[in-house]
């Protein structure tokens, strides 16, 4: 057997690795839902099933990215020194938190609604959101110009994923471009090229868990400083 035959059929085998990986980690579903970007956490019936899902991937204690897994879609896609360590029962809690709130898949609230149009006049940014970090997918609860009718992105796409894990409740970032984490995201690379970002996470009553986030965008670079959530 020549090398290049060789190395087609371990492409082929590492791919249907990754494929019966994905399908227990999608607990037997083959398709999401139409207009889901991402699984949720509304699709798993027990504790027990998200746990399985969970645990279909091993998290790194390095913080880089797994190197097999192309599915871990709970899983920071880049390394971010300002975030905790995410680990599995951890991330259990905060979903199953957040699902017994009854607000995915929501429709819109105009009390939320008036907070991000507000938002946008107090910070003088166009784009204002409250989001709900999900499994797979990133629910838009409430949004301020931000064009089109979805109200989900996937998580690997979400700024917000990454606010949830902060130290410190809250992530500022004056210029994606130059950031390393979020060089690279089709937010900013292509439409609506978001530049700047701030976020702020919403704790639970509990006080233990991250669940939503209020944030502000912008197209253009911009100077914010912690301060500015005080306002």
């Amino acid at each position: 057997m020549n090398a290049e035959k060789r190395r087609e059929e371990e492409a082929q085998g590492e791919e249907e690795t990754n494929l019966t990986l994905f399908d227990f980690q999608m607990m037997g579903a083959k398709s999401l839902p139409s207009g889901r970007t991402g699984r949720s956490v509304v699709d798993f019936k027990t504790e027990e099933e998200l746990r399985a899902a969970l645990s279909a991937f091993t998290v790194s204690d390095d913080k880089k990215p797994p190197v097999v897994p192309r599915k871990a879609d709970w899983l920071l896609p880049v390394p971010d020194p300002d975030a905790e360590k995410q680990t599995i029962d951890g991330e259990l809690q905060r979903l199953l938190t957040l699902k017994s709130y009854l607000m995915l898949d929501a429709e819109n609230d105009e009390a939320f609604d008036r907070l991000t149009r507000e938002a946008c006049e107090l910070f003088n940014v166009p784009i204002s959101l409250v989001t709900m970090v999900d499994l797979g997918r990133q629910f838009l609860f409430s949004k301020t110009g931000l064009e089109g009718d979805s109200r989900e992105t996937p998580r690997s796409e979400a700024f917000c994923a990454h606010t949830i894990l902060h130290r410190k409740n809250i992530c500022v970032v004056p210029d994606a471009k130059l950031d390393d984490r979020f060089r690279d995201n089709k937010l900013v690379t292509g439409p609506p090229n978001l530049r700047f970002y701030a976020g702020a996470s919403l704790i639970s009553p509990e006080g233990m868990h991250r669940q939503r986030n209020e944030s502000s965008f912008s197209a253009s670079p911009m100077t914010f400083t912690t301060h500015n959530f005080s306002l």
